[in-house]
């Protein structure tokens, strides 16, 4: 009977809320029930996932004192209610993990699964070019903290493929002392044909030459994206959506259910762009 008052008063405030010839009054109203609602900061996201005394809890409390908001609830209302990549099924399934009554989960800003993806505009030699970041949380031993950078992705500081056929050291080079070599620093378009076939092309090292050459400068962060995967047998993802409604701020975008294996390979393809 509680429930249904609840999900009733819910359903009277909303229609209230959409009713369309609002006075300038309950417009500002309407503006201060958006903003509350809204995710506006990913610690703000890390409150309400934990059930804490987080901003919309008080203004609930203040306005709407008969509702009683559960942590179903608001883990619900961190979810992109417009995502066409979660199942309702599986986030159903996905709160009712995390919210077990024996030993609920919460998030911690120094889990050491969880990473910040950003997107940022760069010069490179002069032009505009896209790089992709790998973020996450350093505890330091003096018991601070600190962003770091994990790894780096961009088109720009890959080796080339290599396409000519003559770009190889013969089987011989040792009889002659390796004399060939010139032709890898002669032709560095060419020098992946040199490297071995289990060469990693490990960025993050060739970023901070380049950084340290001058010849990539910063311009701005264009989108940031964090990815959650300290959820035992799940990823989730969350992002930033600005819009005028309830449904707004950082709220899980991507749900997926993973094992072990499963979320080993998504972090090795976390910073190509289409993921």
């Amino acid at each position: 009977m509680k429930n249904t008052k609840v999900i009733s008063g819910v359903v009277l405030i909303l229609l209230f809320l959409c009713f369309p010839f609002a006075s300038q009054a309950q417009l500002y109203a309407d503006h201060e029930e958006n903003f509350a609602y809204e995710v506006k900061q990913i610690d703000e996201f890390f409150e309400r996932f934990n059930n804490e005394n987080t901003l919309i809890k008080r203004y609930l409390s203040n306005h709407y004192s008969q509702l009683e908001v559960s942590r179903e609830e608001l883990l619900k209302s961190l979810f992109n209610f417009q995502s066409p990549y979660i199942r309702p099924e599986e986030a159903l399934r996905f709160i009712e993990q995390v919210h077990q009554q024996e030993n609920p989960l919460r998030l911690s800003f120094y889990d050491d699964k969880w990473f910040a993806k950003v997107k940022a505009s760069v010069l490179y030699e002069g032009k505009e070019r896209e790089l992709f970041l790998l973020m996450s949380v350093q505890e330091e031993q003096n018991g601070g903290s600190k962003w770091v950078i994990e790894e780096v992705f961009a088109d720009f500081l890959l080796a080339p493929a290599v396409k000519d056929s003559t770009a190889f050291l013969n089987p011989m080079s040792h009889a002659t002392d390796f004399m060939g070599l010139n032709k890898v620093f002669e032709n560095p378009e060419k020098v992946k044909g040199y490297l071995s076939s289990d060469y990693q092309d490990d960025q993050l090292p060739k970023l901070v030459m380049e950084l340290q050459n001058k010849k990539v400068s910063f311009r701005e962060v264009e989108d940031i994206s964090y990815h959650f995967l300290q959820v035992d047998g799940w990823i989730f993802t969350v992002e930033d959506f600005q819009r005028q409604e309830k449904n707004a701020g950082w709220l899980i975008n991507r749900l997926m259910p993973a094992n072990a294996t499963e979320k080993k390979a998504y972090m090795e393809t976390l910073l190509q762009p289409e993921i």
